[in-house]
C-alpha cells in the first residue's frame, strides 16, 4: 500500500510553491522600475542633441517591447510617476504602455505600444506609434501619441476599441486622436475604415484651448470642442479657432460618420 504524505508537508510544499511563484513574479516586476530608471538617464539629454541620443531612446524602446512580449510581465505595471503609462481596455483583453520620447524643442515624438496576452507564457506587442524616420510618420503622424484612455464600442459583432491619445508636434499646438482597434478571428487588428478620415480621427487645436474630447457608450457617440481655421471655413477636425459648438461623430454600425448638427 502506497503511503501516503503528512498533511502538513503538502501544505508546505504548496505554501513552498506559492512563494516561489511570487518571489519571481515580483522580480519580473522590478523590471518596470530598472526601465523608468534607465529612462531617467536618457531623458536629461532630449534636448541636448547628445551623440548616440537617438540610438539610446530606440534601444530603450527595444528593451520595453522585449520586456512586454514576456507573458510575466502582464501583471506588472509602471509606477504613478508618469514617465511610462499603461492604459487597460475595459474587458482587460489588453493594455497601452507609452511615453514621451521627446524630439526637442516643443516638438514632441511619442510612443505607443500594444500588449495582449497570446494564450501562453508569452505576450503579442504591437507598436502603434508612427516609427520615424519612415513611411508611417509622413502618412500618420497625427498617431504620434501617448494613449491615455482606452473604450469599447458596445453593441458590436465584432469587439471595437477607441484608444484616445494625445500629442504635440509644437507651434502652439497640440493634437488629440481617435484610434479604432477590433478584436477578430485574427486577433487585434487596426480598423483601416471606422472614421471618416480614414483609420484614425485627429484633432488639432491649440494649447491655450481645451478639446473635451469625451465618449458616450449609450449612444455610441465621440464628442468634442469644435475649431475653425485661420481663414474662418469650419473643419471637422478643427483648427486654432473655437466656434463654441460640439462637433459629433457617430456610429453607423461598422463606422463612425459626423453628426449633422
Amino acid at each position: 500500500m502506497r503511503k501516503q504524505r503528512p498533511l502538513n508537508v503538502i501544505r508546505y510544499a504548496q505554501a513552498l510553491g506559492l512563494f516561489l511563484s511570487a518571489t519571481a513574479c515580483f522580480a519580473q516586476c522590478d523590471v518596470f522600475p530598472a526601465l523608468e530608471n534607465r529612462w531617467d538617464s536618457i531623458w536629461p539629454r532630449a534636448f541636448e542633441w547628445a551623440p548616440g541620443h537617438e540610438d539610446s531612446v530606440q534601444g530603450f524602446k527595444r528593451s520595453v517591447i522585449a520586456y512586454l512580449q514576456d507573458g510575466s510581465s502582464w501583471n506588472c505595471w509602471p509606477s504613478d510617476t508618469g514617465k511610462l503609462m499603461a492604459v487597460l481596455a475595459p474587458d482587460s483583453s489588453f493594455r497601452v504602455i507609452s511615453w514621451d520620447e521627446i524630439s526637442g524643442g516643443s516638438s514632441h515624438d511619442m510612443a505607443s505600444l500594444l500588449q495582449a496576452p497570446n494564450g501562453d507564457a508569452t505576450c503579442v506587442v504591437r507598436v502603434l506609434d508612427p516609427e520615424s524616420p519612415g513611411t508611417e510618420a509622413e502618412e500618420n503622424p497625427m498617431e504620434n501619441v501617448v494613449v491615455h484612455q482606452i473604450h469599447r464600442v458596445t453593441g458590436t459583432a465584432v469587439p471595437t476599441y477607441l484608444l484616445f491619445g494625445w500629442g504635440t508636434h509644437g507651434g502652439g499646438h497640440q493634437h488629440q486622436t481617435v484610434q479604432a482597434i477590433t478584436r477578430g478571428g485574427r486577433g487585434l487588428e487596426r480598423c483601416e475604415g471606422c472614421f471618416p478620415t480614414g483609420r484614425s480621427y485627429g484633432v488639432e487645436y491649440t494649447r491655450s484651448d481645451t478639446l473635451d474630447l469625451t465618449f458616450d457608450a449609450g449612444t455610441n457617440t465621440i464628442s468634442h470642442n469644435g475649431f475653425r481655421d485661420s481663414a474662418g471655413e469650419e473643419e471637422p477636425d478643427g483648427f486654432k479657432q473655437p466656434t463654441g459648438k460640439r462637433v459629433r461623430l457617430e456610429w453607423l454600425g461598422d463606422r463612425f460618420a459626423i453628426k449633422p448638427e
